[in-house]
């Protein structure tokens, strides 16, 4: 009808190859090749569109996150291509357990995610069910692997973003691999606030010895022989002054997971080795222990740390006690050991700490060239109640003094437990019953006034053979 327009031209094009092309590249990029399922991309992009019909009042269901235990071992001891098999045939698996509406997809590793329509007991269910699909052993040409597995569920609600729901899937999954193999664990506002107190925490800890709050409480360690201190225990503590004292087995991981536990042990070894050398005369053989954590230990920094300690007070190598975890020695035997020779050589007595507890080894006696061995307090706990924990702890001390190496037996409580180790000839105690950690000004006086003196815990006690 425009009078100007005189004609139409129409140029038509063929996009089927094209959106053939795009079609395949969109498969490929939110494909699992491994298993033909969704990749992490793709189940990002489902878990969208499925929070967007949450505000429309649809129900959006539970994201369930599920971790494999046991795909690193099955790597190393069965190669790669056994484990693609394996991850392949638990990703089948998955598909044929759960619903038709229901999207299972591969994150990446061992890691899967399920996007399930149900939510509160159904979901609960089918967490159970998954659990099981992949606790059944599989079979490949390397034998039968066996994995575990744990999972984490959150509900999808109406104004959680992707990211929300991710980190609230990965909380969820950390509780239940927290609390066992095996284990399905929900999403709780308990387990956010946890992790918000542990972000503050980590914050905190970076300036916390700048502003003061790192400090140090010294624990007596009796011998049982000579019925005096012969050594104290310097035990790290902080003190913020808006959460109040935090414990050591809440600071101390984060420390180590946010590279922070070589700084924290450094102030440690300074001001145990300072405090040593300031001890009384009376006090002059008294022996200071320090912790060293596994994290701290695997920096490779202990030795030069020590050093640099001894160095600056002025304490004798003699004078200072190294004590490495047993479960320390079993990761990183091999460097653990290259630096226990170290210090042994410098004069530095080592201690094997934690022995006796599920991760002890008796080989570890003969290969470390350590001085001394000290009890886990699990294990002393039972000393008096349990023959069979009794009979062990007398041959720990047997073998001990066989190979000329102290027993130190910690967390003594009550006067039975002290009994059945003086009956026994353990050498050292440490522990409430003996004495509660002090600060330096309590343990000087109690040093100056008692240190040759019999314990009164002891007074009375029979004998040591």
């Amino acid at each position: 009808d425009d009078g100007d327009v005189g004609a139409v031209v129409l140029q038509c094009r063929d996009m089927t190859e094209r959106q053939a092309r795009e079609r395949s590249l969109q498969s490929v990029a939110y494909t699992d090749p491994m298993t033909g399922l969704p990749n992490r991309a793709g189940v990002l992009q489902l878990l969208d569109e499925r929070l967007a019909t949450a505000a429309c009042g649809a129900e959006p269901g539970t994201l369930l996150m599920v971790e494999l235990d046991g795909i690193l071992a099955a790597r190393q001891h069965a190669g790669r291509d056994v484990v693609s098999t394996v991850v392949a045939e638990i990703g089948r698996r998955l598909r044929s357990t759960v619903r038709g509406d229901d999207v299972v997809a591969r994150m990446g590793g061992g890691a899967f995610a399920v996007l399930a329509e149900g939510r509160g007991a159904d979901a609960d269910r089918l967490a159970g069910r998954i659990l099981s699909v992949v606790e059944q052993p599989i079979l490949t040409a390397a034998g039968i692997v066996d994995l575990t597995a744990s999972v984490g569920l959150v509900e999808l609600e109406d104004g959680l973003a992707v990211e929300d729901v991710l980190v609230r899937a990965d909380l969820a999954l950390r509780a239940a691999t927290d609390a066992g193999a095996g284990m399905a664990q929900r999403y709780r506002a308990a387990l956010g606030e946890a992790a918000a107190r542990r972000e503050q925490l980590r914050e905190d800890l970076r300036t916390a010895r700048t502003r003061g709050e790192l400090f140090l409480l010294f624990q007596p360690v009796v011998s049982l022989t000579d019925q005096r201190v012969a050594g104290v225990e310097a035990l790290l503590r902080w003190r913020r002054p808006t959460l109040g004292e935090v414990l050591p087995a809440e600071f101390l991981p984060i420390a180590e997971q946010s590279g922070l536990i070589g700084e924290l042990q450094r102030f440690a070894l300074e001001e145990a080795a300072r405090a040593g050398a300031a001890l009384p005369e009376a006090a002059a053989d008294v022996r200071i222990g320090v912790d060293a954590p596994a994290g701290y230990v695997a920096t490779g920094a202990m030795v030069a740390d020590v050093e640099a300690a001894l160095c600056a007070s002025g304490l004798a190598p003699e004078r200072l006690v190294l004590e490495i975890g047993d479960g320390t020695v079993c990761s990183s035997e091999e460097r653990g050991a290259l630096d226990v020779s170290t210090l042994r050589l410098m004069g530095v007595h080592v201690c094997l700490a934690g022995f006796g507890g599920d991760s002890s080894m008796l080989t570890h006696l003969t290969k470390l060239p350590i001085d001394m061995v000290k009890l886990d307090r699990a294990f002393v706990s039972r000393i008096d109640r349990d023959p069979k924990t009794r009979a062990l702890c007398e041959s720990i001390v047997g073998i001990g003094r066989a190979l000329g190496m102290s027993v130190v037996a910690e967390g003594v409580e009550t006067s039975a437990q002290l009994a059945v180790l003086n009956g026994f000839g353990c050498h050292y105690a440490q522990g409430f019953l003996l004495a509660r950690p002090m600060p330096l000004e309590q343990l000087t006086v109690l040093l100056s006034d008692g240190a040759d003196a019999a314990w009164p815990a002891l007074v009375g006690s029979s004998s040591p053979r």
